[in-house]
């Protein structure tokens, strides 16, 4: 077995200066490439007079609503479909507080970008912040120790300029937690051939001196061996006069040792690093971000590869065929020689419609021919075929790049009317097989920043900020499972819906297909309750079991679990033979008109949702209820 290698921290200004040379070194041509792909993106050019086709920007744009059109919504539920009442109630404070962190803070806008430096310079990363306000409180002492206002002990607290003593503390109730784009060129990686073997992450920031004030401390903002205010940005490198003070930043670099579980933080010259932090967040996966988002990448390197690098030569040669052709265009006018002898030529080209000039040469010129015989037109027939030629070219080349990236007609909005149904078919599939290995990882992206932040949530939020984003009571059992990692991860899964636009057709099957199977199981069961009394309660075990697996199940959750034991208790508890028929139509009466309440509150939820998908899946849970009443009936 290979001996491990202890790294070495004995300098760790030095050791961190080379591991982030070495970083640089690594990802240098991505960067380049990234660089110059945006420039083409964003066509940075000088010659104004240089006719491109933009087939860079064309492309992308098609694919962003493909890859990313909406903010996912967080789908937390119990691991195990069974009666884990405590999980089932974290889940639920878990999803409303991530709910309103991804509303709260603009996700959709973050991740967006995300998408789109995956699909320009090659990867997209975003991250997971904290925040929480502190407050300073001094402390009461006697002879035995130091107190708290409450009268709680203090064992180890600090002291300030007049020997006080105070501890500072979180604020209750002040939580945060988002997530946060992070620009693709400001992350550096260790090299590794897959994210698993990653063993640090780091971020460069740029900060002026008030931001290095607010991150370390007036002190250590000062110290300039610590943290010299190397980069000048807005400064003419041409120009002698000192750089004014407000223009100069620190280059520093938040790294993320995986090794050490530390965060460590180093400014680029300085002597040594500026602090260093034990795990800040206390993430199983210890990185605050989940592996970036790329689209094409080799096994040997982490390091991604531009799609534009796959089509660049194709590009290249559109956008000489479209100089041409521009060129070309230019040239196709009417214009030409003229006899000198025909004065009036050039007032019968400038004259306006149904003018007629006189003449006192009609004789003569009738003579040499008319007036064409005056009038020698530049030859345009020869331009136009070129042009006609590289029209048809340029189309060809076009054809080229939209197979290699996967673009289909369809997805492009263009059609043939000579096509077929079923060919325009196979080709909207083929396209969707393409794009669709390009949203699975956004998906995945987007899945795993929402588990980061519901880990985060989980750990750090305390029951005040729980209860007042959730409005609801968050008991000890709960906070006790949100708080241990390992329970919490055996307990409570976190996945999300789609981040691309639902397919409306195969929703609204999903969605009959959920309703069919209730019905049926309600209908089949009914007749086994009216046989078998005794098999009820497993009846009603098979139905939670069965409908916790279709998504459109977890509002409906509820009240299936409240019916189900209801029918399990007048099972087990079966009336008299001869019920009174008056207490009869009154149970009746009441589980309608629960049921009327659940249905009610549905039906007010669907006004208050904005999108489509979701006042679909609300619609089918009334429709359900609607189903459940007919066959209470």
């Amino acid at each position: 077995m290979e001996q491990e290698i202890e790294k070495d921290y004995t300098d760790r200004a030095a050791h961190w200066k080379s591991e982030v040379d070495l970083a640089k070194k690594d990802s240098s041509d991505f960067r380049k490439r990234g660089r110059k792909v945006l420039e083409r993106f964003e066509d940075q050019r000088r010659d104004n007079n240089d006719h491109r086709f933009n087939i860079l920007w064309s492309n992308t744009e098609i694919q962003k609503a493909a890859v990313l059109s909406q903010t996912p919504s967080p789908d937390i539920r119990r691991r195990f479909y069974n009666d884990d009442d405590i999980a089932k109630r974290a889940g639920e404070i878990v999803s409303k507080a991530i709910s309103f962190s991804l509303d709260d803070e603009g996700a959709y806008d973050e991740l967006a970008s995300v998408r789109d430096d995956a699909l320009l310079p090659g990867w997209g990363v975003a991250r997971v912040q904290y925040d929480a306000d502190v407050e300073t409180v001094y402390l009461d002492e006697d002879e035995f120790g130091f107190y708290m206002p409450d009268g709680s002990e203090v064992i180890d607290p600090e002291f300030d300029e007049d020997d006080d003593p105070f501890i500072e503390r979180k604020v209750p109730g002040s939580d945060a937690a988002w997530i946060e784009y992070v620009p693709w060129d400001e992350v550096y990686i260790s090299p590794a051939d897959r994210w698993r073997n990653v063993t640090w992450v780091g971020f460069r920031h740029e900060m002026r001196y008030r931001e290095l004030v607010e991150q370390f401390g007036k002190e250590l903002a000062d110290d300039r061996d610590l943290i010299p205010m190397s980069l000048s940005p807005n400064a003419d490198p041409d120009d002698d006069r000192k750089t004014p003070s407000n223009w100069k930043r620190a280059e520093v670099f938040e790294i993320w040792d995986k090794d050490r579980r530390e965060r460590v933080w180093y400014a680029e010259g300085g002597t040594d690093v500026i602090e260093v932090e034990a795990d800040p967040l206390g993430l199983g996966s210890f990185f605050p971000i989940p592996e970036p988002v790329y689209f094409i990448r080799t096994t040997r390197s982490m390091m991604p590869i531009a799609e534009y690098s796959m089509y660049q030569d194709q590009a290249r040669e559109l956008n000489d065929v479209n100089r041409r052709i521009v060129r070309l265009v230019q040239m196709l006018k009417i214009a030409g020689l003229y006899d000198a002898a025909s004065e009036k030529i050039p007032d019968l080209v400038n004259a306006d419609d149904g003018d007629f000039l006189p003449i006192e040469t009609a004789g003569e010129l009738r003579a040499k021919g008319g007036l064409e015989s005056s009038l020698f037109f530049l030859p345009i027939n020869e331009i136009a075929k070129v042009v006609t030629s590289l029209f048809e070219h340029r189309d060809s080349l076009k054809a080229q790049i939209y197979e290699l990236t996967g673009i289909s007609d369809i997805m492009r909005g263009a059609s043939d009317s000579r096509e077929t149904a079923s060919a325009q078919k196979i080709k909207g599939q083929y396209g969707s097989l393409r794009i669709e290995r390009k949203a699975k990882p956004m998906a995945r992206f987007a899945r795993d920043s929402i588990r980061l932040l519901g880990e985060v949530i989980a750990e750090h939020f305390d029951r005040e900020t729980l209860e007042s984003i959730t409005g609801e009571e968050v008991d000890d059992e709960v906070m006790r499972l949100l708080t241990n990692d390992r329970m919490r991860r055996f307990r409570v899964d976190i996945e999300t819906d789609s981040t691309v636009e639902p397919d409306r057709e195969a929703e609204k099957q999903s969605t009959n297909e959920f309703i069919t199977a209730v019905t049926q199981f309600l209908q089949a069961g009914g007749t086994v309750s009216q046989q078998s009394p005794a098999l009820v309660p497993m009846m009603m075990e098979m139905l939670k079991y069965m409908v916790r697996r279709y998504d459109q199940s977890a509002a409906l959750e509820e009240v299936i679990e409240q019916t189900a034991q209801r029918v399990t208790q007048q099972a087990m508890n079966p009336q008299p033979p001869q019920p009174s028929p008056d207490k009869q139509l009154d149970a009746q009466t009441k589980l309608k008109q629960t049921m009327l309440d659940n249905k009610a509150s549905l039906q007010e939820k669907m006004i208050e949702v904005r999108s489509e998908s979701d006042r679909q899946r609300l619609q089918a849970q009334v429709d359900l209820i609607d189903t459940m009443m007919g066959v209470a009936a």
